[in-house]
């Protein structure tokens, strides 16, 4: 969507949801401000109070641009046209952020506008972090050194908007290595994202902001609250498979089990890690972890067909009644 006009593809509302099980649930547009625990209550913005028995949070995390559009249908639709036009004016676009979004992102445009300069700035020696597999990390290197996407690693970069420069540091505390300055007309943020979890009580997170769980979901200090995937402080690697995966059944499990007044006994294992990244085109790599053989490589025309016909928009529209 940044790169190309695909909007109506890749946005839905949330009218489906319940189509197949009418009566059973309803979708509350608005933004959590504050959980009352001891109420048993979710305030939202608009000043809505919503009682529940039990509770599942799954707020994800939150992200900088251009992974971070506004809420309202129109002001999304506007955001992303503001966005292809600042890279199609652009002669210089700089990503701050060599993980797997960053690297994603600036082989698109790349691969779009082959003649403008694209640069990446990453903290590391390698795309991506040490979590993933070194065959993909090598091989993302690779695509981006075929493509001419520019990298900088073991460097931090500081965008100075007025200036139209980015300054790039080095990674590595008290390093001597001088700071330089690169151009950029166009600058995107593609580093880690935060855990959305400021409506949380202090009490329940950590000191990174993941909220304290159980192998069961469960907080440790309320058994009828349950948070998954980004904002909890289990350790995997996050990645949205992984709700098809264990999550879902572990989950469901527990949250019937505390329903009928019983003890959730269902325990989540970490799963089978796997990543298919689409760079352009005509680029894509990925490797998959398989038991007891360990991660293998992907073949780049299978995850252009999966995942690189439509970025999986499909897969989501169907999970949406579409």
């Amino acid at each position: 969507m940044t790169v190309e006009d695909h909007d109506s593809e890749y946005m839905r509302p949330f009218d489906k949801v319940f189509a197949k099980h009418e009566g059973m649930g309803k979708v509350v547009k608005g933004e959590v401000v504050e959980v009352d625990g001891e109420g048993k209550v979710v305030v939202v913005d608009d000043g809505q109070r919503i009682s529940y028995d039990v509770l599942i949070l799954a707020s994800g995390c939150t992200w900088a641009d251009p992974i971070s559009p506004p809420t309202a249908k129109s002001e999304i639709v506007s955001y992303f046209q503001s966005m292809r036009a600042n890279i199609v004016s652009a002669n210089n676009v700089v990503v701050l952020g060599g993980g797997v979004v960053g690297c994603e992102f600036a082989a698109e445009v790349k691969d779009r506008f082959p003649l403008k300069s694209v640069t990446v700035v990453h903290n590391q020696g390698l795309p991506g972090s040490e979590s993933y597999d070194m065959k993909l990390r090598r091989g993302i290197a690779n695509v981006l050194e075929k493509l001419e996407v520019n990298v900088l690693y073991d460097s931090r970069g500081e965008e100075d908007a007025e200036a139209g420069k980015v300054v790039v540091t080095p990674a590595e505390e008290g390093s001597s290595t001088p700071a330089k300055e690169i151009p950029a007309d166009a600058v995107f943020k593609c580093s880690i994202g935060k855990p959305n979890t400021k409506y949380a009580p202090d009490a329940w997170k950590d000191s990174r902001g993941v909220i304290k769980v159980k192998q069961t979901f469960q907080l440790l200090s309320d058994p009828t609250i349950f948070a998954i995937g980004d904002i909890n402080d289990i350790i995997e690697t996050k990645q949205a498979t992984h709700a098809s995966g264990n999550t879902i059944p572990v989950l469901s499990a527990n949250v019937l089990a505390v329903l009928k007044g019983e003890e959730a006994k269902k325990l989540y294992t970490t799963q089978l890690n796997g990543v298919g990244m689409v760079m352009g085109r005509r680029n894509a790599v990925g490797v998959f972890q398989l038991p007891l053989v360990g991660m293998r490589q992907l073949p780049s025309f299978a995850i252009r067909k999966f995942k690189g016909e439509d970025m999986l928009a499909g897969v989501f529209n169907k999970s949406l009644g579409y």
